[in-house]
């Protein structure tokens, strides 16, 4: 049972610097910073539509998303070995998903990193009451939730109700 839980937590630890590296590679390098008009960059988050997304913004989300899918998978299986330890690894995850953003994205690159948050609620179930708190409070003082976008206030809405219960 120790050498499962280890196993389990060193794949957590490995997802966790993967998404820390892609995360880090992504704002530094993460494609044209060029400034577009937000109605067309959200265009396809708004509305069922396809609008294609520049392939370099659309590997970054796909990576995130199978990065924190595997994170989900590991975590699912610790929480029954190790409580404690899912929640020091969910909070680490979840820190760098939800970093500090401009209070207004200007770029792609910053746009897409705050959209990848939409990936981020599997582990919400997994952090403690701390760390969605800490996370909520950051979503709320970088946008107020009546000037939010539908998903970001669905996020508000669910951290709100964990915290709660």
């Amino acid at each position: 049972m120790v050498a499962e839980r280890n196993t389990l937590f060193a794949a957590c630890e490995e997802r966790i610097l993967s998404l820390n590296k892609l995360y880090s590679e992504y704002a530094q390098h993460g494609g044209p910073s060029e400034k577009k008009d937000i109605g067309t960059m959200f265009s396809n988050w708004m509305r069922p539509s396809k609008v294609q997304i520049e392939p370099e913004h659309k590997v970054f989300l796909d990576s995130v998303q199978q990065e924190v899918s595997e994170l989900e998978a590991n975590l699912a299986a610790l929480a029954d070995l190790d409580l404690e330890a899912c929640e020091e690894l969910a909070g680490r995850a979840l820190a760098f998903i939800f970093a500090k953003k401009p209070k207004k994205e200007t770029t792609d690159v910053e746009r897409y990193l705050a959209i990848s948050e939409y990936h981020a609620p599997c582990l919400f179930r997994y952090a403690s009451r701390t760390d969605l708190e800490r996370i909520r409070i950051g979503l709320l003082e970088r946008v107020p939730k009546r000037l939010m976008f539908p998903r970001h206030r669905e996020l508000v809405d669910l951290l709100e109700q964990m915290i709660g219960d």
